[in-house]
């Protein structure tokens, strides 16, 4: 390990995970098997990046220097560029303690130049991982397919202790030395292949229309602060901490800008109770001690915090500490009931928290080669934040109000039909205690291509956290209930009409927010509902209701 300085070498590893205690092939075979086999599962996909980080580059073209050598490389620059992304994402992985996945399948790299992005492609990044591999800086796990099952899992590939070590001798130690890449085009037409593909296409009057009016759109998003502010009382689950904030904070998409935790010196002064979970909370603090990785903690803070850095430090550690409390959960069962457990902010020691949600464009994705099919917006970040804690987003401080179209599509159904529909369609099927669950059978039946792949999806939905009938063939009740409810509109069960209908919606979404913003207003896009600044619903509702009929020639229902 030429040219690393002696004192890295031999040391414990710098990072907090997931080599603190050893590698996962490294562990004993029988004792925790199923922990490896939990680890290969949550893994990060394999995802593009930006970095104009000096140290990175120096990086990059040291390793580069070994991988030219061995492999046979037709465009260095491009080659180059995708081993910068490769190692980004090991960077990542390492410190959220899971492995990359990436398809070694070469049909999953067929993408059209129109999309801009640094695409990886298949004989461009399977030779420069099998070099990482040979030379020592990855360890790698194939991937496999049960024929007959359809279940498969992709290749997974991590980080060597040599390439951690490698890591720190370039002072790359804290996040910030990138940041997520954003699509160059807006409107992306996906295939109907197993890969959903990006596929070109020609350029028409419409796209050009759609691509200047989300250029506009983003452009007047960029100009305005979206926020959320939770104080101790919020619910909260692991999942959010873990896979929303903590991996929104180390790619740069989430910023801190104020946080207050509970001190254990404020406690012990003022002889008041700590949070219920505070010996998680303290633990966590005095787990991570090192200069290197107070330095790192400090480095994942956004610009102006307000408050303490301190109080920001010992959040980031509490986040690192959770996510690996996660990994280490063996049993798949056990693991989603860690991740799903709800509880106070208070109980990991957090009196308020706000942070900043940065890069919030948005792009619109069509399916199956068709721009009839799909053509909702995607890309925000605040679209992913659980529905629970939606109400607490600001809009340049103020405080926001969500509105939603009531029984969206299957409303929308009954107006295709030319029929007005005033009753909750879920609820004439089986009352308030089975409208959750009526309300996940209508979803399924009508976006399913056929009878039998609903009965499956509405079994693993109902298993999720769904009330079950009490009669003897619950499925077949369940549909023929709602078959029978709806029999208008019947002929659109299992008739794979979903993303005809969100070719519909996204039309009126799109022409709901071009208003807004023709208002001087920002609208915040959820596919079936709109955020707005509290003082804006009723305009909001208006242009809600005057875009549906323009459409559908009905009234919505909020």
């Amino acid at each position: 390990m030429k040219n690393l300085p002696e004192n890295i070498i031999g040391q414990a590893n710098p990072f907090p995970y997931p080599f603190e205690t050893g590698l996962p092939m490294d562990l004993p075979d029988q004792e925790d098997i199923s922990r490896q086999a939990n680890w290969f599962e949550d893994a990060l996909s394999l995802d593009v990046y930006n970095s104009q980080s000096y140290r990175l580059r120096c990086l990059v073209n040291a390793i580069f220097r070994e991988v030219e050598s061995t492999i046979k490389m037709p465009n260095k620059d491009r080659s180059k560029a995708c081993l910068k992304q490769v190692l980004i994402n090991l960077w990542l992985a390492n410190l959220l303690d899971k492995p990359v996945r990436y398809s070694r399948d070469r049909g999953a790299y067929v993408s059209h130049r129109r999309y801009g992005r640094i695409y990886f492609k298949y004989d461009r990044l399977i030779p420069v991982i099998d070099a990482l591999e040979v030379l020592g800086y990855v360890f790698q796990k194939k991937g496999f397919f049960v024929n007959g099952q359809g279940y498969g899992r992709q290749a997974r590939m991590w980080a060597t202790p040599k390439l951690l070590a490698y890591f720190v001798h370039h002072a790359l130690i804290a996040p910030g030395f990138f940041e997520k890449a954003q699509p160059v085009e807006l409107i992306v037409l996906k295939d109907s292949d197993k890969h959903k593909t990006p596929v070109g296409y020609r350029e028409t009057r419409q796209t050009r229309q759609m691509r200047q009016g989300l250029e506009r759109y983003n452009e007047f998003v960029s100009r305005h602060k979206i926020s959320v502010a939770l104080d101790s009382a919020v619910q909260i689950s692991n999942r959010f901490l873990v896979e929303f904030l903590l991996n929104g904070i180390v790619q740069g998409r989430v910023q801190i800008t104020s946080v207050v935790m509970y001190d254990s010196d404020y406690h012990r002064i003022n002889n008041t109770e700590a949070p219920s979970n505070s010996k998680l909370y303290y633990n966590t603090i005095l787990h991570y001690t090192t200069i290197t990785q107070m330095f790192y903690a400090k480095r994942l803070m956004g610009k102006g915090l307000q408050h303490s850095v301190r109080d920001a430090e010992m959040l980031v550690k509490t986040l690192l500490e959770i996510s690996r409390r996660a990994s280490i959960i063996s049993a798949e069962k056990e693991r989603k009931a860690f991740l799903d457990k709800r509880y106070p902010m208070a109980e990991i020691g957090v009196k308020h928290l706000e942070f900043r949600l940065t890069q919030e464009t948005l792009h619109r994705v069509f399916n199956r080669c068709s721009f009839k099919l799909g053509g909702r917006a995607y890309g925000a970040l605040y679209q992913r934040l659980p529905k629970g804690l939606r109400p607490y987003i600001r809009i340049d401080e103020r405080k926001t109000i969500e509105v939603d179209f009531s029984a969206y599509h299957i409303r929308m159904l009954y107006h295709r039909e030319g029929i007005e529909y005033q009753d909750d369609p879920y609820l004439v099927c089986g009352g308030e205690e089975m409208r959750k669950t009526f309300k996940a059978v209508g979803l399924i039946a009508i976006n399913a291509k056929n009878e039998r792949s609903a009965y499956g999806a509405i079994r693993d939905e109902i298993n999720a956290n769904l009330p079950w009938p009490m009669e003897r063939k619950p499925l077949v009740w369940l549909v023929r209930t709602f078959r029978q409810a709806h029999k208008p509109i019947s002929q659109y069960l299992f008739s794979d009409i979903g993303l005809t209908l969100q070719n519909t919606d996204s039309q009126i979404m799109n022409a709901i927010l071009m208003r807004l913003m023709d208002k001087g207003i920002l609208g915040l896009s959820v596919y079936d509902s709109v955020i707005v600044a509290e003082q804006h619903k009723g305009v909001l509702q208006e242009i809600m209701t005057s875009a549906y009929e323009a459409v559908m020639g009905f009234t919505p229902r909020f």
